[in-house]
């Protein structure tokens, strides 16, 4: 159990609760013990966190840029609301590469996949203005900017921005 008191200097203080019971065979209570661990540190940490999540979504909405990564092996991937956003699509839907490149057609999917290609076998990071065709059916312009991450000699990740700038394109 958590509870939050107010200090004596006006503050407040969170606590986390732990207790036991000892129960006798007729459920009659023999003895408690417990913990208190003052929290509030690791409170303060949490709903910092939480505000700049939300900073950094309202943000992204405004400026209809997110970010996503990809693991160079597996091809499996996470992307921020946004990116799914701009795709059409619901925020916790799942991603890969593979899923990620079934949005582009004709040139502009030939431009990713190259980019991904190098990117993943040279660590060579790539800056593309690209059309997508949304869930929807939407066509848009969008940027996307990928930077290999490296463990060691071997790229083991790429990550990267994802905007949409279709109005202005327009």
């Amino acid at each position: 159990h958590e509870i939050r008191y107010l200090t004596s200097d006006g503050g407040f203080r969170c606590i986390e609760v732990f207790a036991r019971l000892t129960l006798a065979p007729d459920n009659s209570i023999l003895g408690t013990s417990g913990t208190l661990t003052d929290i509030t540190a690791r409170k303060q940490a949490e709903e910092s966190l939480r505000k700049n999540e939300e900073l950094l979504d309202m943000t992204g909405r405004m400026a209809k840029v997110g970010g996503w990564e990809f693991d160079a092996v597996t091809l499996k991937g996470t992307w921020t609301d946004e990116v799914a956003r701009i795709h059409d699509l619901e925020s916790q839907t799942e991603t890969s590469a593979d899923f990620g490149l079934s949005f582009y057609q004709g040139e502009s999917r030939e431009k990713i996949e190259s980019a991904i290609h190098k990117a993943i076998q040279f660590g060579t990071p790539y800056n593309l203005e690209l059309q997508l065709t949304s869930a929807k059916g939407n066509c848009k312009w969008v940027r996307t900017i990928g930077v290999p991450i490296r463990d060691g000699d071997k790229v083991v990740k790429l990550r990267g921005s994802f905007q949409d700038f279709s109005v202005r394109k327009q």
